[in-house]
This record gives structure tokens, C-alpha cells and sequence, in this order.
């Protein structure tokens, strides 16, 4: 990793000798402060990050066009958002200031989504290991260091931090077939939530972390689901869509669920509620950000 930084407080410096390279705010972007969802969206030839409003379906963006921009990720704080893409910072994993709308270069040619710890000084994201498989990995924003977490496995993947209780919930396919565990890091220990022949992937905890969301279901047919945090109560939200690449994006009051999914038209952002279960389209776009 070349470059490290201290998203939930402050930026900070980065580690080695190449100095981050910050690309000017743009006079006539918004500042992501003002909004409370940010997505991933198409602009010109490449990507943005763009901001919605949901009341009115209102979108409007962020970030200058880039190479790509994907999978958004608010800093604790809410004063910076982290995301991987390419542009005139360079490439890899790219922090925006909610506020100046300054981008900055925080980790080079990191190319897989991260997650805040809940105190923002860590990062989870998955890295190849020494052995040739691959696992998670915590990153020390301050010192720039990662050490593996130990879950009994070289097969996992797809990782978040559930804040409310300091665990990580992911995708293993350490039995052959992907399936979706949860790791409580203070006392070590790994348990198997799913087990079916299905896809599992994707998993995402509830802001009381009482809940999980995920995909599950075949390369053609995958849905949303959720479950009790212990992997009881598993209950299916939506039928017959197209879970697109990414993590399902809880309401902050748990009570809604923004969803990736792909329809005739392409990449787009469904709201699910999860009382009624209506699911609605919202607009064009993937892997929301909502705090």
C-alpha cells in the first residue's frame, strides 16, 4: 500500500515517499456534506460520485468525472466519503471532503471496497495473502498497517463493519460455496449464518447491528434478504430481481433498504421498506452511501 489516511478526523499524511496529489473542488459541485445518499453514477465517458435526494428523486453531482467511481463509503464523522476510482489524483482508494469537495489519493491501486471501524481509525477491506488465498485485513489509518484478521479462513471477502457492535459480517466460500459469517473481533470468534446451495455474498449490518442484509440466490435470480444478526429470522424482501454488485445500504432508522440491482435499463437504486415491502425505483446508479 502506498498511501494511508485518517478519514473519520482528519486526513493524514501519507506513508512513503509519494506525496498524495489533490485535485481541485470544482466551483459548481455541491457539497457532499448537503446530502445524505451518495451513489455511484454514470458521467460522461466515466464515473462520478452523485448525491440524492429522495423525497424529490433528485440527483446531482459530486465529483469531476472520473475513470470510474465506485462504492462510496461515509467516514464515522460524515466529513469525508471514501471510494475507489480513478482520476487526477490517481488510482485506487480516493477520500472526497464532504464540505471543500477536495479529492485526495489515500491507498494506490487499491482496487477492492472497504469499510470504516466504528471509530474510523480502521479500515476492513479483503487482500490476497502470502499463501495465495485471501482474507481480511484491518488497516491502521494512522500507522498505515494492516494485520489479517484471524477468522479460520483464506476464502473470504466482501466485508463490513457493524458499528454498533464492533463485528464483522462477509462472504466465505470456504466450503465450496459462498456463504455469509460473522466475526466478533474482540473475542475471535467465527459463526456460519447461511447454509444452502445458493449464492450468498454481500452482507450488510443493520445501524443497531441487530439485523443483516444480503444476496442470495443464482447468477441469474439473486434477491434481497435478511436475517437476525445470530443468522435466525432470515426473511426474503424482494422477488425475481437482479442483486447488482454491491452492498445493500440500510436507512439510518433500519427501516429502509437501498438496494443495487439491475433492470432493463442497467444499473440502478431500488428503495425497499421493509414494513410494507414495497420496492421502488429511485434512479440509475449502484453501491449506495447513506448516513
Amino acid at each position: 500500500m502506498a498511501c494511508s489516511a485518517a478519514t473519520a478526523v482528519v486526513i493524514a499524511g501519507c506513508s512513503g515517499t509519494t506525496a498524495p496529489v489533490e485535485e481541485a473542488a470544482m466551483p459548481d459541485f455541491p457539497a457532499a456534506a448537503a446530502h445524505r445518499i451518495v451513489y455511484s453514477g454514470a458521467a460522461d465517458s466515466g464515473g462520478a460520485l452523485f448525491g440524492l435526494d429522495l423525497d424529490t428523486g433528485a440527483s446531482v453531482q459530486l465529483t469531476a468525472s472520473m475513470e470510474y467511481a465506485e462504492f462510496p463509503v461515509w467516514s464515522p464523522d460524515g466529513g469525508h466519503i471514501v471510494f475507489l476510482g480513478e482520476g487526477e489524483a490517481g488510482a485506487g482508494l480516493l477520500a472526497l471532503d464532504a464540505v471543500t469537495g477536495m479529492v485526495e489519493l489515500l491507498m494506490a491501486d487499491l482496487g477492492e471496497p472497504v469499510d470504516f471501524s466504528p471509530s474510523g481509525a480502521a479500515l476492513v477491506f479483503m487482500a490476497d495473502s502470502e499463501s495465495g488465498g485471501r482474507g481480511l485485513v484491518a488497516h491502521d489509518i494512522a500507522n498505515a498497517t494492516n494485520t489479517p484478521f484471524d477468522t479460520g479462513s483464506e476464502a473470504d471477502a466482501y466485508a463490513r463493519w457493524s458499528k454498533a457492535d464492533n463485528a464483522l459480517v462477509f462472504e466465505s466460500s470456504r466450503d465450496g460455496n459462498p456463504e455469509i459469517y460473522r466475526h466478533e473481533i474482540d473475542a475471535g470468534t467465527t459463526t456460519r449464518l447461511t447454509d444452502n446451495g445458493e449464492l450468498d455474498e454481500w452482507p450488510s449490518p443493520s445501524p443497531d447491528g441487530n439485523w443483516i442484509a444480503w444476496a442470495s440466490g443464482s447468477e441469474e435470480v439473486k434477491d434481497l434478504w435478511i436475517m437476525r444478526s445470530d443468522g435466525t429470522e432470515k426473511r426474503q424482501l424482494s422477488d425475481g430481481v437482479l442483486f447488482g454488485d454491491a452492498f445493500a445500504e440500510w436507512s439510518p432508522d433500519g427501516a429502509e433498504i437501498l438496494l443495487s440491482a439491475r433492470d432493463d435499463e442497467g444499473s440502478a437504486l431500488f428503495l425497499v421498506n421493509l414494513a410494507s415491502g414495497e420496492m421502488r425505483r429511485v434512479t440509475a446508479g449502484s453501491a449506495a452511501a447513506w448516513r
